[in-house]
C-alpha cells in the first residue's frame, strides 16, 4: 500500500511541474533546463530581460558576462520540487554523492530546512550558505584573483569584481578576494573567454558560400570541441547553421559546440553569441541583406533599436526559423 501511495505521489508531481519558463536551454553552456530543472536558475536584471542557466555554475558566469546590467533576484530550482525559489534565501547544501550539474561539486537549494536535512541524511554534503555555494569550486592552483578582469593573476580585491552585482550591496565585506576563479572544465570550455578565432581569406560560410573575412563587422563563428570552425558572414546565417546543423554539417550536433560568437555591431568586438541581445527590423543590412544585429548590452540595443527603426528585439534562445524568415519579409 505504501509503494502504490509513493508511486501516486510521484506521479502528481510530475504532472504538477510538467514545463519550466524561457529559456528552454542555457544561455552558457546549451544544456536542457527542461532536464536539469533541479538546479537550473534564472537571473532577472533590472531591464526586464531575464537569463536562464542550468546551474548555479554557468549563472556565476552569466552574471560576470553581464555585468553591466544590475541583477534584481536570482532565482534557482528547487532540488525536490524543481520549482524556482530565492536563491538568496534558499536552504544550500554543498557536497554529497549526488552528481553536480557544472561542477566536481554538487550544490543543490531547497525550501526547507527538512528538506535539506533529509538530504544530507540520504545523501550526504554539508548545509551552506547562498554566499558559500555562489563562491564554492575555486580551482585548485591557488590563483587568487577574479578571471573576469584584466590582471586578475594579483589577487584582486573583490570590490572591483563584476560579480559583486549578482551579490547585492555589501555582499562582498565577507570575501577579502574574488574566489570564484574558475569553476569546473566543463564550465571553462564553454565560456566566452574562449579566444575568438580570426577569419583567413580562404574561410567561407557554410551556408551562402561567401568569403567571410570582407565582412568583419558581421562576422560570427561556432567553435566545436574537435577544434574546427565554422565561420559565417552574419548573424542570420549563423542561425540558420545552428538550428539546422545537422543539414549544413551532417555528423555534428549542437553538443558538439565549444563557443559561439558574433560581432558587436558598435565595438566590432566579438561578443558571446549565447548572452548577445539581437535587434530584428532595423534598416542595416548585412553582407546578406536584413540581419539581426547583435549587442552586448541592453542600452546599445535599446539605442540601436530606436535610431534604426528595428521592429523587435531577441534574446539567442528566441531566435527561431520563422524568426529568421521574417527578416526577408
Amino acid at each position: 500500500m505504501k509503494g502504490v501511495l509513493f508511486f501516486i505521489v510521484t506521479v502528481m508531481t510530475t504532472l504538477a511541474f510538467s514545463a519550466i519558463e524561457k529559456p528552454q536551454t542555457c544561455v552558457i553552456c546549451g544544456m536542457d533546463r527542461q532536464e536539469f530543472a533541479y538546479s537550473r536558475t534564472l537571473l532577472v536584471f533590472d531591464d526586464t530581460i531575464p537569463l536562464g542557466t542550468c546551474s548555479i555554475v554557468c549563472a556565476r558566469k552569466a552574471a560576470a558576462d553581464n555585468a553591466a546590467r544590475k541583477i534584481t533576484s536570482i532565482k534557482v530550482g528547487d532540488y525536490d520540487t524543481k520549482e524556482l525559489i530565492d536563491a538568496k534565501t534558499a536552504i544550500w547544501v554543498i557536497g554529497g554523492n549526488k552528481k553536480g550539474v557544472m561542477s566536481a561539486t554538487a550544490t543543490w537549494a531547497f525550501s526547507t530546512k527538512t528538506a535539506a536535512e533529509k538530504f544530507i541524511a540520504a545523501s550526504g554534503g554539508k548545509p551552506a550558505t547562498f554566499h558559500e555555494v555562489w563562491w564554492e569550486n575555486s580551482d585548485a592552483s591557488g590563483h587568487k584573483g577574479c578571471p573576469m578582469m584584466k590582471g586578475s593573476g594579483d589577487g584582486s580585491k573583490s570590490k572591483d569584481c563584476p560579480m559583486r552585482a549578482a551579490m547585492g550591496q555589501g555582499a562582498s565585506h565577507e570575501f577579502e578576494t574574488c574566489h570564484h576563479r574558475k569553476t569546473a572544465q566543463t564550465l571553462d570550455e564553454v565560456s566566452s573567454h574562449n579566444a575568438a578565432k580570426v577569419a583567413t581569406d580562404k574561410d567561407k560560410c557554410p551556408v551562402c558560400g561567401m568569403f567571410v573575412a570582407k565582412y568583419p563587422g558581421f562576422l560570427a563563428q561556432i567553435q566545436f570541441r574537435d577544434g574546427s570552425t565554422a565561420f559565417f558572414d552574419g548573424p542570420k546565417d549563423f542561425f540558420n547553421y545552428y538550428l539546422a546543423i545537422d543539414k549544413y554539417n551532417p555528423g555534428k550536433k549542437t553538443v558538439d559546440i565549444l563557443a559561439v560568437f558574433v560581432t558587436n555591431y558598435y565595438t566590432q568586438s566579438p561578443i558571446n553569441a549565447r548572452t548577445a541581445l539581437y535587434v530584428a527590423g532595423s534598416d542595416i543590412n548585412g553582407p546578406m541583406g536584413k540581419e539581426l544585429v547583435p549587442f552586448e548590452k541592453t542600452e546599445e540595443a535599446g539605442d540601436f533599436k530606436k535610431d534604426h527603426k528595428g521592429t523587435a528585439l531577441f534574446l539567442f534562445n528566441d531566435v527561431t526559423t520563422e524568426v529568421l524568415k521574417g527578416l526577408d519579409k
